[in-house]
């Protein structure tokens, strides 16, 4: 053989794999020029969720509408974000997330500023009553008197002196001793669910000087027309008296009760 004459090179070891000769291409390939990029299904349903969210005005029950339409938005950003250009979506995400916030807005809001004037209103009673239990305990009777709606002494007639009678006998009392304090048990039930209420009823507790277990009686009050809530009723210290019974004869009408 020829000094000159070249040694063919040997020939490369085939692969079992009949695909290991085709092109490999990068897995990301194509990502930023592709035609069609596929909507995030995160994102739809965060805009479905917020169009419902508007029905929260009939029940709060629905408020987890909204609610639900914002943890999806936040999920749905996150997914689009992390999908390197495949997924789209943002604005329908960012929609239905806008949807569920204002309507979200439209019910706690209010509901916050209900809550507040009725916190509001509470203490304005409690403060009432409290006062009204300090001018007992000081026996300063004018100004209790004057903490007390004056239909109260029409409804269960009664003179204001049998009325101040009633509180002198109770402020030293022979078996409970001396009247200590008068407060509330520092709750209270408004009538209705607003503020605007104008009838209010809490516990009011008695201490006495002989006595370790304070005497509870219920204690209602009335808003009058310049805003200020007094003493409309004492059911347990001063029942209403009942009302009077015809006499027989007086011309009132019989009693048609079936038998």
């Amino acid at each position: 053989m020829s000094q000159n004459q070249q040694t063919p090179p040997a020939p490369k070891p085939q692969s079992d794999d009949p695909l290991a000769s085709l092109h490999r291409m990068s897995t990301t390939a194509g990502v930023a020029s592709q035609e069609y990029v596929a909507i995030n299904q995160t994102a739809i349903a965060t805009l479905l969720l917020g169009l419902a969210s508007i029905s929260v005005v009939m029940a709060n029950l629905l408020l987890v509408l909204p609610i639900l339409a914002v943890i999806c938005g936040i999920v749905a950003l996150r997914q689009i974000g992390n999908s390197n250009g495949t997924q789209t979506g943002r604005l329908l995400a960012f929609l239905g997330m806008v949807l569920a916030v204002v309507m979200l807005g439209t019910v706690i809001v209010p509901a916050v500023k209900m809550h507040s004037a009725l916190n509001k209103e509470e203490g304005r009673i409690l403060a009432a009553a409290n006062e009204f239990g300090k001018t007992l305990v000081a026996k300063d009777y004018e100004r209790t008197l004057s903490m007390v709606d004056p239909d109260f002494f029409t409804k269960k007639k009664l003179t204001r002196e049998a009325f101040v009678a009633r509180w002198q006998a109770m402020a030293s009392n022979p078996f409970s001793g001396d009247l200590q304090s008068v407060v509330s048990n520092g709750m209270v039930l408004l009538e209705g669910e607003s503020a605007e209420g104008r009838a209010a009823g809490t516990l009011l507790l008695f201490r006495f000087s002989k006595s370790d277990i304070p005497m509870r009686r219920t204690a209602t009050l009335k808003k009058d027309d310049n805003g200020q809530w007094k003493i409309d009723d004492l059911p347990e210290l001063f029942p209403t008296p009942a009302a009077p019974t015809a006499a027989p004869g007086s011309g009132a009408p019989a009693d048609v009760t079936p038998r």
